[in-house]
């Protein structure tokens, strides 16, 4: 199974939707944890719902800011022990039979008030005897090599965090992809940190040998999501996109491509010059020939999102100072392409209710014709 915690840096707005439908699409994760969404319970669950999670588990924002969310999906069994501002403690039942306890984790972004983020990891180790694994967006570093950029980070900041790891027993994981995982994102004062990482303790790492945790690209954040890979002992360990045969149905974006209205226009008309007045047969031909258009369509453009998001990938592995132009506008490009694809089922989703949070009853349902009601 797979586990992703984001520090999404708020989730408001189309784009960011954007990027978090295309993290579950491409690593179908069943756990996902979401740091800073600045989202309120009622959005949340929408999301829940055109995600396709289960169940979910909100800290609602402060004001403004803040905000933590855990999404899982119907092939885990969750129950929750502890929350707060910081933090969402659970126990897991993965594979109906493996046991143990998944932390989300938020470091406070003040350095300042970060011992008391650490008073809270210690208390919470006494609280569960189950295997432990804890990921997220920890603030903070363990080491200098982990630091790019402007300025060295104190010592005495490294050493608190250092030592709450230690006293909990939990160790880093060995990840793969690149070190750092949150860049400021500016030419001058150029920084870079791994504050995102994944711990564990002796137990979880015994119950999951062969799991691993890997540094994702930057997607729509100034963090890379960080995924961990749980490897069961029998080796059950599926790294793909379930697909299944979907009906025909016209998508919301294809009504803004002239191509589409082409293809539509000339197979309609020539039925009418044929004196078809059949009109099902008439929906029937122009699905077909919609759902061959389409599936080349996708092809190619599959095949660009692949190759922008490769782009984006190897230009954030070795980031520059003066860099940062160059990979927004790769950002830009690539989240027009998702766009494009209509990854977020934008039927459901319009502007105007992800600022406002609202969920309106056409968001689910659509509208239904009046005639069909019996109504004029």
């Amino acid at each position: 199974m797979n586990c992703i915690a984001w520090n999404a840096r708020g989730l408001g707005n189309p784009r960011a939707f954007r990027a978090l439908s295309n993290l579950k699409k491409s690593f179908n994760p069943d756990i996902l944890f979401l740091s800073k969404t600045k989202a309120t319970q009622l959005l949340l669950e929408l999301y829940r719902v055109r995600l396709g999670f289960s169940g979910k588990l909100v800290v609602e924002k402060v004001g403004k800011s803040g905000g933590l969310c855990l999404f899982w999906s119907n092939k885990v069994n969750v129950n929750s022990m502890s929350f707060s501002r910081f933090h969402i403690d659970v126990g897991v039942v993965s594979n109906n039979t493996k046991v143990w306890r998944l932390t989300g984790f938020y470091g406070n972004p003040e350095p300042d008030q970060l011992h008391h983020v650490w008073t809270l990891l210690r208390r919470l180790n006494g609280l569960s005897k189950l295997p432990w694994l804890c990921f997220g967006d920890f603030n903070e570093i363990l080491s200098e090599s982990e630091k790019v950029g402007d300025a060295a980070h104190p010592r005495i900041l490294v050493e608190n965090f250092r030592e709450a790891l230690d006293f909990c027993e939990l160790e880093d994981m060995d990840f793969v992809g690149p070190c750092v995982t949150w860049s400021n994102k500016r030419d001058e004062g150029f920084i870079q940190e791994r504050l995102n990482r994944g711990v564990c303790d002796f137990k979880w790492k015994q119950l999951f040998p062969s799991s691993s945790v890997e540094n994702l690209d930057f997607w729509y954040s100034d963090h890379r999501a960080i995924l961990v890979k749980v490897v069961d002992e029998d080796g059950l360990h599926r790294n793909g996109v379930w697909r299944h045969k979907r009906r025909f149905h016209f998508e919301a974006c294809w009504a803004d491509d002239s191509e589409c209205r082409k293809l539509v226009s000339d197979n309609w008309g020539e039925n009418i010059r044929r004196n078809m007045v059949n009109v099902d047969f008439r929906l029937l031909q122009c699905a077909m020939k919609l759902a061959i258009w389409n599936q080349s369509n996708r092809q190619a453009l599959r095949w660009d999102i692949d190759n922008k998001k490769k782009e984006i990938y190897a230009a954030s592995k070795n980031i520059k100072q003066g860099s940062w132009k160059e990979i927004r506008r790769m950002n830009v490009s690539w989240i027009s392409c998702l766009k494009k694809r209509n990854v977020t089922g934008s039927k459901g989703l319009d502007k105007t209710g992800l600022k406002a949070g609202i969920v309106t009853r056409n968001s689910f349902i659509g509208k239904r014709r009046l005639g069909k009601l019996g109504m004029r």
